[in-house]
């Protein structure tokens, strides 16, 4: 082979490998692109069977509503709870200004009809100071006041039957419109269940022993978490004033 030949060879294969060279590393770069790792992800199952221990029946458990539930029942599912202190809640309510009018309004009507029977009774005393006790007319006017009387004392059971009856009033609207804000509240927060309580650092305010162990009979929850009493989240709903 000549050395012209040679040269021209050489020339090819150096060609040949730079385009070699070319397609290699482009074939690199595209394969390196496409295999860019995808992120994790979660493979979602619809339900998860767990083997009972000696050989009963499995128990499967699912996403209800996102909640954990292992049946078809309303109490086979995982439940989330909370806690509110109603009488904190209930006393402003009671002195709010809608009941305090009612009140008011109702203490002027029984104040006023009081007045009147003891003018009444004040009248009758003033007439028999003038008068003979023997006297028919004594006699009379003494019966007068005992009837006067006699329906002063039924009137006052009435009008305390009467206040009873406005408190027991007030009472169920205060409560009604407190339950009406927990399930605001709890519908927010996602809370299925909302439990009464009285905290346990709650002062007792008994004054003998059968009233402090009522007060220790009402504290339903000994232990629970402090982030489980909305009650402050209740009393924000309603506009009253968090303590």
């Amino acid at each position: 082979m000549s050395h012209r030949e040679r040269a021209v060879i050489y020339c090819l294969l150096a060609v040949l490998v730079a385009v070699n060279a070319v397609l290699v590393l482009g074939k690199t770069g595209s394969v390196a692109i496409a295999s860019t790792p995808a992120p994790p992800t979660t493979n979602a199952v619809e339900s998860v069977a767990l083997k009972a221990a000696g050989g009963g029946a499995d128990l499967l458990l699912r996403n209800d509503r996102g909640r954990l539930a292992w049946g078809d029942g309303p109490s086979d599912r995982a439940h989330t709870q909370a806690f509110v202190f109603i009488g904190k809640i209930l006393r402003q309510l009671m002195d709010s200004e809608q009941f305090q009018e009612d009140r008011e309004r109702l203490f002027t009507e029984l104040s006023d009809k009081e007045a009147e029977y003891r003018e009444q009774l004040e009248e009758v005393g003033t007439r028999l100071k003038d008068m003979d006790p023997s006297s028919p007319e004594a006699l009379r006017t003494n019966e007068e006041g005992n009837e006067i009387y006699r329906k002063y004392m039924e009137w006052q059971q009435a009008a305390l039957a009467q206040r009873g009856a406005m408190d027991a009033e007030h009472l169920e609207r205060a409560y009604r419109e407190m339950t009406a804000a927990v399930e605001v509240v709890a519908s927010r927060k996602g809370v299925d269940l909302v439990y009464r309580f009285i905290p346990t650092d709650e002062p007792f305010e008994a004054d003998n022993p059968e009233s402090a162990m009522n007060a220790i009979r009402l504290r339903t929850a000994l232990l629970y978490p402090k982030d489980l009493d909305i009650t402050d989240d209740v009393m924000e709903e309603l506009s009253l004033e968090i303590e």
